[in-house]
């Protein structure tokens, strides 16, 4: 949080300020932006407050980070079924041509599908590995993903 990285480096953080938002939705938020629509959906995932944005006119799901690859983050396996069905009803939308998540490579709904897969593979208790990454960080994050499954 802000505060906790005040305390931890004050000169570099001193003029920064949390922003409320003016605006909050529960489920769903359209904004015209004239000529493009912004979709914004709750889908829980890294967090409960994940979001994604859809733009119709221009196939993009901007995932945010509800889609990442090698593999996503899990914070809380409470959420972690509704996230998997929520990313399947993604993966199949009409008009989907491009994922673009904040964590991993661009691509189309085989990014979805992968991170569906991993959390689907967690969710059934069957061995799953951390989808063949050699990263430090992603080993780390699947150890730990696995813990909040069980913890």
């Amino acid at each position: 949080d802000l505060n906790g990285r005040l305390r931890a480096d004050p000169a570099r953080w001193q003029h920064a300020h949390v922003i409320p938002p003016t605006r909050s939705f529960d489920d769903e938020f359209v904004v015209d932006l004239g000529g493009v629509t912004v979709q914004l959906s709750h889908l829980p995932g890294h967090t409960p407050d994940c979001a994604v944005a859809w733009i119709p006119e221009w196939g993009a799901l901007l995932a945010g980070d509800t889609v990442e690859t090698p593999l996503p983050v899990v914070n809380d396996g409470l959420m972690v079924r509704r996230w998997a069905e929520q990313l399947r009803a993604w993966e199949v939308r009409p008009g989907l041509e491009r994922v673009i998540p904040s964590h991993g490579r661009i691509g189309g709904a085989e990014v979805i599908r992968e991170s569906a897969e991993y959390l689907e593979r967690l969710l059934s208790g069957e061995p799953v590995g951390p989808n063949g990454t050699e990263d430090p960080f992603y080993a780390r994050t699947h150890t730990e993903n696995l813990r909040h499954m069980t913890g």
